[in-house]
């Protein structure tokens, strides 16, 4: 049996109750939340933990590696590690165990390319507005929300890997034409004929709707910059699930401002991944998305299905069992 270790577990309540007995049966299991990122600070300078089952809101960089002097191992249920500074973790020998490239049980979690697509009809729909205007102004006036539906039009999917994948079929399923981009050619074996593969600037200029599914790491940042957005059509749509990272935000406001692109829905904002949830949130997107029907913006809610979230921790924590029982 290998070493008892001294875990320090982030979010005991969003994992299943038999699989956190199993990892205090066999380590030693201390349960924290913290509000705000200087008192998680402040806390790992007085800690003496091997291993961290960390989450979203809270940072792990140099400085929160260093206060933890035996840190061996970093958790995390997600597939991006934007909240993880990745690159001195490993200057310090820390394994990293998370998501990114365990494809065969991805493919078994989905809720982030439904929420593409719940974002991709509504903004396309105007639901919100309609909604607003309904339920908060009691008007019944449908005139200002027509929409065109999406059979036959042009969907892009920068990103054919498990999410760029599932929402194809799902526009299949609409009747939509679907042009896709990756760099990895050999995503497209397996894919039906009618995705079609073609280079970035062709799919910005000919899509109704362009959806962002990259992997992020920092050579990614502002993949979506305002040379990209002046290729889209004006009539388009940019949803992005992906990573906040990706775009070039202040480009993108610029574009909405100026009706150069028809709407963008975004579940992810650059930094969201360390924000506090119990904080208000100053943000010049979210500023404009309170007058401008054109943006929705919804809070980083894609992978958090509850199916998809009792998942991905029960496949963590068994991936971190089986090398430390």
């Amino acid at each position: 049996m290998k070493i008892k270790e001294r875990i320090l577990h982030l979010e005991k309540e969003a994992y299943p109750e038999s699989f956190l007995k199993q990892l205090e049966q066999f380590h030693d299991v201390t349960y924290m939340s913290f509000k705000d990122q200087e008192i998680f600070d402040d806390y790992l300078k007085e800690s003496d933990f091997t291993v961290i089952f960390t989450k979203l809101g809270l940072y792990i960089g140099e400085k929160q590696i260093d206060a933890t002097m035996h840190l061996t191992t970093i958790c995390t249920p997600t597939t991006g590690y934007n909240h993880i500074d990745v690159e001195y973790a490993q200057t310090k020998d820390i394994e990293i165990i998370g998501l990114k490239n365990q494809k065969e049980f991805l493919s078994q979690v989905k809720s982030t390319a439904e929420h593409t697509w719940a974002l991709l009809l509504a903004i396309s729909r105007n639901l919100y507005a309609a909604i607003d205007t309904t339920q908060n102004k009691s008007e019944w006036n449908r005139i200002p929300y027509m929409a065109d539906e999406l059979s036959d039009k042009t969907l892009g999917i920068i990103g054919l890997g498990r999410l760029g994948k599932i929402v194809a079929q799902y526009g299949l399923a609409f009747g939509m034409n679907i042009l896709a981009n990756d760099i990895d050619e050999t995503v497209f074996i397996d894919q039906p004929s009618e995705v079609k593969k073609c280079g970035l600037n062709h799919l910005l200029e000919q899509s109704d709707y362009v959806v962002l599914l990259i992997s992020w790491n920092k050579n990614n940042n502002n993949f979506i910059d305002i040379d990209k957005l002046r290729l889209m059509k004006e009539t388009a749509y940019l949803i992005n699930t992906a990573r906040g990272e990706l775009i070039n935000e202040q480009s993108l406001l610029k574009i909405l401002r100026e009706n150069k692109i028809k709407g963008a829905a975004l579940d992810v904002l650059w930094g969201d991944s360390v924000w506090d949830p119990k904080e208000s949130i100053s943000h010049d997107l979210l500023d404009y998305a309170k007058t401008n029907s054109n943006l929705i913006i919804t809070p980083h809610m894609g992978g958090y299905g509850k199916s998809s979230i009792e998942k991905t921790r029960a496949f963590i924590t068994d991936l971190f069992l089986k090398q430390n029982k």
